[in-house]
């Protein structure tokens, strides 16, 4: 019981990283590059809710699914993560504006470090479902 309430929680927390994330992609002028990334992107964080909902009936089938959105939601953040200067991060944050993008690719790895992890395990033992 513990291991999917664990799972529910990294991706209803992924899930809403993601959410603030797009929340202001969508709430700033109209979107015309990367249409179809984003819209796959956000297909990602709406399965990241699914998988929350269905690891805390079956984990195997949240895991399934995790994997699923991190697999959708990284060809959009991809790119993001190469373009951050990350040798000098901790000079530019105060005067970024990255709060939600260092959030979403954040939650977005640890996500989907865990779903492998998980899927991993999960495929090794069949009775710890």
């Amino acid at each position: 019981m513990k291991k999917r309430i664990l799972a529910a929680v990294v991706y209803v927390i992924t899930a809403v990283a993601l959410a603030g994330y797009f929340d202001g992609v969508y709430g700033g002028e109209p979107i015309t590059r990367h249409l179809g990334l984003i819209h796959t992107a956000t297909a990602g964080a709406t399965l990241f809710a699914v998988a929350c909902l269905l690891s805390l009936f079956t984990l195997r089938f949240g895991v399934i699914c995790g994997l699923v959105a991190s697999i959708l939601a990284w060809p959009f953040f991809g790119p993001i993560m190469v373009a951050i200067p990350w040798g000098r991060i901790l000079q530019m944050l105060p005067y970024a504006r990255w709060a939600d993008t260092l959030a979403a690719i954040l939650m977005l790895t640890i996500s989907s470090i865990y779903s492998l992890a998980q899927l991993r395990s999960l495929f090794r033992s069949p009775a710890a479902r």
